[in-house]
C-alpha cells in the first residue's frame, strides 16, 4: 500500500526531474545561440573587410545557407573579389549577411536592422525557401484562407514561439537522421499518393498557398524599404536538381 509520504516523494522527484530537464533544454538553447551568433560574427568579419575608407561601393547579400555558403565556398566573398578585380576605378564592399535556415521575414529583419546602421548602395536578397517550415518571426497566419479564431491565432503564435527555438530545430534534425524524412531542406511535398494527390513532406508546417501570400507580402516590404532607404535591390531565386 502507498503511503502519502511516498506518494509526496514520488512527485517531488518527478518535480526534480521536469526542472533539470527544463534546465538542460535552455542550456542547450543558449549555447546553441552563442555559437550561432559566434559563426554570423565569424563569417563578416572574414568576408566583410573594414580595412577599405575610401567610401566602397557597399553590397549586402541577405538570405539563407544559399547565401551563409559553407567554409569552401561563399558567393559574397566571390563577388566582392571578382568586382574589385574590374578596372572600374572604384572599392567594392560586399557584406555576407546570409544565416542558415532562416526565412523571409528574419531576412527582412536584418536588412532593415542593416540598412539602419549604415550606407548601403546595393542589396541581393535570395530568401522564401525556409518559409514553409520555419514560422520564427513570422505571422503566417493573416495569410492563411478562411477565418481566424482567437483559438487558431493563439494555436499560431504557439507554434511561431516553438519554430524560435533552437532546440526545436536541432530535434528536427535529429528526428530526420534517426528515422529518415524530409530534411528542413526539402522543399513542400513528400510526394504523390495512388491516386495523384499530394503528400505533405513531415517538416511542411504551412501549405504552399499561405507560404506564397507571406512570401509575397515579405517581398514587397523588401520594395518598400529599398525605396525609402534608396538602395538598389536584386532578387535571386533558387535552383534545385531533378534526379
Amino acid at each position: 500500500m502507498t503511503t502519502p509520504l511516498a506518494s509526496v516523494s514520488r512527485g517531488r522527484r518527478f518535480a526534480n526531474l521536469l526542472g533539470l530537464a527544463f534546465l538542460v533544454v535552455v542550456a542547450v538553447e543558449l549555447a546553441l545561440r552563442l555559437v550561432g551568433g559566434l559563426l554570423s560574427l565569424d563569417v563578416e568579419r572574414a568576408y566583410a573587410p573594414s580595412s577599405q575608407t575610401d567610401a566602397p561601393y557597399t553590397i549586402l547579400c541577405v538570405g539563407d545557407s544559399w547565401t551563409a555558403g559553407r567554409a569552401d565556398g561563399r558567393y559574397p566573398q566571390m563577388l566582392e573579389e571578382r568586382l574589385n578585380g574590374l578596372p572600374v576605378g572604384r572599392k567594392f564592399r560586399v557584406i555576407n549577411l546570409g544565416q542558415s535556415g532562416t526565412n523571409s521575414s528574419q531576412a527582412l529583419r536584418t536588412l532593415a536592422a542593416r540598412v539602419d546602421q549604415q550606407h548601403v548602395d546595393l542589396a541581393i536578397v535570395m530568401t522564401g525557401n525556409n518559409d514553409h517550415w520555419n514560422l520564427a518571426e513570422s505571422a503566417y497566419w493573416q495569410f492563411r484562407s478562411g477565418e481566424q479564431g482567437r483559438i487558431d491565432i493563439a494555436t499560431a503564435h504557439a507554434r511561431i514561439f516553438l519554430h524560435s527555438l533552437r532546440v526545436y530545430k536541432l530535434g528536427l534534425v535529429l528526428k530526420q537522421m534517426l528515422f529518415g524524412g524530409a530534411t528542413p531542406n526539402e522543399f513542400f511535398y513528400g510526394g504523390t499518393d495512388d491516386s495523384g494527390r499530394e503528400i505533405p513532406a513531415p517538416l511542411v508546417a504551412i501549405d504552399r498557398e499561405t507560404h506564397h501570400r507571406l512570401l509575397e507580402y515579405n517581398l514587397t516590404k523588401f520594395v518598400e524599404l529599398a525605396r525609402l532607404r534608396g538602395f538598389k535591390l536584386v532578387f535571386q531565386t533558387y535552383f534545385f536538381f531533378k534526379r
